[in-house]
Protein backbone atom coordinates (compact mmCIF):
# COMPACT_ATOMS: atom_id res chain seq x y z
CA UNK A 1 0.00 0.00 0.00
CA UNK A 2 1.33 3.59 -0.89
CA UNK A 3 1.73 6.26 1.73
CA UNK A 4 -0.31 9.54 1.85
CA UNK A 5 3.13 11.13 1.11
CA UNK A 6 3.76 9.43 -2.28
CA UNK A 7 0.06 9.24 -3.63
CA UNK A 8 -0.55 12.80 -3.83
CA UNK A 9 2.60 13.94 -6.01
CA UNK A 10 1.86 10.65 -8.60
CA UNK A 11 -1.73 11.83 -8.90
CA UNK A 12 -0.64 15.12 -9.89
CA UNK A 13 1.27 14.05 -12.16
CA UNK A 14 -0.69 11.66 -13.49
CA UNK A 15 -3.56 14.55 -13.94
CA UNK A 16 -0.74 16.94 -15.82
CA UNK A 17 -0.06 14.36 -18.17
CA UNK A 18 -4.04 13.46 -18.78
CA UNK A 19 -4.09 17.71 -19.29
CA UNK A 20 -1.50 17.87 -20.90
CA UNK A 21 -2.08 15.20 -23.49
CA UNK A 22 -5.62 16.34 -24.06
CA UNK A 23 -4.70 20.35 -24.81
CA UNK A 24 -2.16 18.77 -27.22
CA UNK A 25 -4.74 17.47 -29.64
CA UNK A 26 -7.27 20.63 -29.28
CA UNK A 27 -5.81 22.97 -32.31
CA UNK A 28 -4.59 20.78 -35.17
CA UNK A 29 -1.48 20.55 -36.04
CA UNK A 30 0.60 22.80 -38.72
CA UNK A 31 1.93 22.00 -42.21
CA UNK A 32 4.16 23.69 -44.36
CA UNK A 33 2.17 25.75 -47.15
CA UNK A 34 4.85 28.37 -48.61
CA UNK A 35 6.88 31.31 -47.82
CA UNK A 36 5.50 34.55 -48.54
CA UNK A 37 7.56 38.14 -49.19
CA UNK A 38 4.85 41.24 -48.75
CA UNK A 39 6.68 44.48 -50.85
CA UNK A 40 5.47 47.42 -49.05
CA UNK A 41 5.72 50.62 -50.96
CA UNK A 42 7.37 53.65 -48.86
CA UNK A 43 4.46 55.78 -46.99
CA UNK A 44 1.81 52.99 -48.01
CA UNK A 45 -0.65 50.50 -46.37
CA UNK A 46 -0.63 46.99 -47.56
CA UNK A 47 -4.40 45.04 -46.83
CA UNK A 48 -4.03 41.41 -45.60
CA UNK A 49 -6.52 38.57 -45.16
CA UNK A 50 -5.11 35.37 -43.84
CA UNK A 51 -7.11 32.33 -45.64
CA UNK A 52 -9.70 30.13 -43.84
CA UNK A 53 -8.31 27.02 -42.70
CA UNK A 54 -4.36 28.72 -42.76
CA UNK A 55 -2.33 30.63 -40.03
CA UNK A 56 0.57 33.20 -40.52
CA UNK A 57 3.53 33.36 -38.74
CA UNK A 58 5.67 36.35 -39.00
CA UNK A 59 9.25 35.79 -39.10
CA UNK A 60 10.55 38.80 -39.89
CA UNK A 61 10.84 42.72 -41.46
CA UNK A 62 13.25 44.58 -43.44
CA UNK A 63 13.89 47.65 -45.50
CA UNK A 64 16.96 46.97 -46.49
CA UNK A 65 18.49 49.76 -44.48
CA UNK A 66 20.89 49.89 -41.47
CA UNK A 67 18.02 52.04 -39.47
CA UNK A 68 15.64 50.76 -37.17
CA UNK A 69 12.58 51.14 -39.64
CA UNK A 70 9.23 48.61 -38.88
CA UNK A 71 5.96 48.19 -40.37
CA UNK A 72 2.42 48.48 -38.12
CA UNK A 73 0.11 45.53 -37.85
CA UNK A 74 -3.43 47.04 -38.10
CA UNK A 75 -6.61 45.28 -37.80
CA UNK A 76 -10.19 45.54 -39.91
CA UNK A 77 -10.68 48.59 -37.96
CA UNK A 78 -7.13 49.89 -38.76
CA UNK A 79 -6.00 50.02 -35.33
CA UNK A 80 -2.29 49.81 -34.48
CA UNK A 81 -2.22 46.30 -32.53
CA UNK A 82 1.94 45.60 -33.30
CA UNK A 83 5.13 47.41 -34.00
CA UNK A 84 7.18 44.83 -36.37
CA UNK A 85 10.72 46.20 -36.72
CA UNK A 86 14.03 44.75 -37.51
CA UNK A 87 15.25 42.05 -34.96
CA UNK A 88 16.98 44.74 -32.90
CA UNK A 89 14.37 46.42 -31.68
CA UNK A 90 13.44 45.45 -28.56
CA UNK A 91 9.21 46.00 -29.36
CA UNK A 92 9.74 43.39 -31.98
CA UNK A 93 8.88 39.96 -31.07
CA UNK A 94 8.94 37.13 -33.24
CA UNK A 95 7.72 34.96 -34.26
CA UNK A 96 4.34 36.77 -34.52
CA UNK A 97 1.28 34.52 -35.43
CA UNK A 98 -1.75 35.80 -37.07
CA UNK A 99 -4.90 33.68 -37.31
CA UNK A 100 -7.13 32.14 -40.02
CA UNK A 101 -9.63 34.41 -40.63
CA UNK A 102 -7.43 37.63 -39.95
CA UNK A 103 -8.09 40.98 -41.84
CA UNK A 104 -5.86 44.00 -41.22
CA UNK A 105 -2.81 45.93 -42.85
CA UNK A 106 0.45 46.83 -42.70
CA UNK A 107 1.51 50.26 -42.57
CA UNK A 108 4.55 51.04 -43.59
CA UNK A 109 5.22 55.23 -42.73
CA UNK A 110 8.82 55.52 -44.14
CA UNK A 111 8.58 58.22 -46.34
CA UNK A 112 11.19 56.70 -49.40
CA UNK A 113 11.93 53.16 -47.95
CA UNK A 114 10.11 50.33 -49.13
CA UNK A 115 9.53 47.36 -46.28
CA UNK A 116 9.54 43.69 -46.95
CA UNK A 117 7.30 41.25 -44.28
CA UNK A 118 8.67 37.58 -44.28
CA UNK A 119 5.81 35.09 -43.35
CA UNK A 120 5.29 31.45 -43.08
CA UNK A 121 1.84 29.96 -44.04
CA UNK A 122 0.78 27.15 -42.72
CA UNK A 123 -2.38 24.94 -43.15
CA UNK A 124 -4.69 23.70 -40.33
CA UNK A 125 -4.71 19.68 -40.25
CA UNK A 126 -7.59 18.77 -38.13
Amino acid sequence: MMSKNILAPVLLVALFIIGFSRSSFAQGNLQFNQVILLDIPANSVQNIAVPAGKVWKIESTGSGSSSANGVYLRNASAVAIAYLGPMSVSTSVYPYWLPSGFNGSFQNFHPSLRMSVSIIEFNVVP
